[in-house]
């Protein structure tokens, strides 16, 4: 299943025909090639082999993925909008907190951009849809959460996930070889799912519960004695009775 999985990944960007899910792939590649040790890095470049392959047999696919990341430079294309809308929502996030300090210490309340009005931030037809109802869908989960809890919550967000970020790394420091692998991959899924809070609403409350049982397994993993640890002192306990 995993072999299946690394090859399924892929193609599932690539149908997608979206700019996240290949940045995301490529930041949790990176991660596992740095964190992962060699046998990942093998299992990585032989990945890159094949896609090299891929490339050179099919053409289509590579001009297909470089137009995508292209497009997302020019404000002349819809993915070059909808790149400059997501960073657009900061700034609306900035000046709508700044009306007044209650605003700025603790925001507008949770759900409150589902239906606050921001339109006159837009061209019609532009950010979402805030040209036909007035507000505009936040594809940033950040920066809504920035102005539904204000400068306090955010900034207490903010110190949550770099001390989860902290945690990570000093489980993969305290682990050996062998395991540096997993820990990697739970690195890179924080990474990935960070990606995602900053150019998507996350509405799935699945993928928290993902994002969270990565986090709880790798902050315990070294408190649980491997089984392999535990069988001399089972043989000998049997053999006691």
């Amino acid at each position: 299943l995993p072999k299946i999985g690394i090859v399924l990944l892929p193609a599932a960007c690539y149908f997608s025909n979206s700019r996240g899910p290949w940045v995301g792939c490529g930041l949790a590649g990176l991660t596992m090639g740095i964190l992962g040790g060699r046998p990942m890095r093998r299992k990585l470049m032989l990945l890159g082999a094949l896609a090299a392959v891929v490339m050179a047999l099919r053409p289509g696919t590579y001009d297909t993925i470089s137009s995508l990341w292209h497009q997302s430079f020019s404000d002349n294309t819809i993915k070059g909008r909808s790149a400059d809308y997501r960073l657009v929502l900061w700034k609306i996030a900035y000046n709508e907190l700044n009306k007044s300090f209650g605003h700025t210490l603790l925001g507008y309340g949770g759900h409150s951009t589902e239906l606050l009005d921001v339109s006159n931030y837009f061209d019609r037809g532009a950010g979402g849809l805030a040209g036909e109802l007035g507000y505009t869908s936040w594809d940033s989960q950040f920066a809504s959460n920035f102005m539904q809890y204000g400068f306090l919550g955010f900034g207490l967000e903010t110190i949550l996930y770099l001390s989860v970020l902290g945690m990570l790394v000093r489980t993969w420091r305290h682990s050996n070889e062998e395991d540096r692998e997993f820990i990697a991959v739970c690195v890179a899924t924080t990474l990935v799912f960070f990606w995602a809070m900053s150019t998507v609403a996350i509405f799935n409350p699945q993928l928290e519960y993902l994002f969270w049982t990565m986090v709880a397994i790798a902050g315990r993993f070294h408190s649980v004695t491997p089984v392999a640890d535990l069988v001399p002192e089972i043989r000998s306990e049997e053999h006691t009775s």
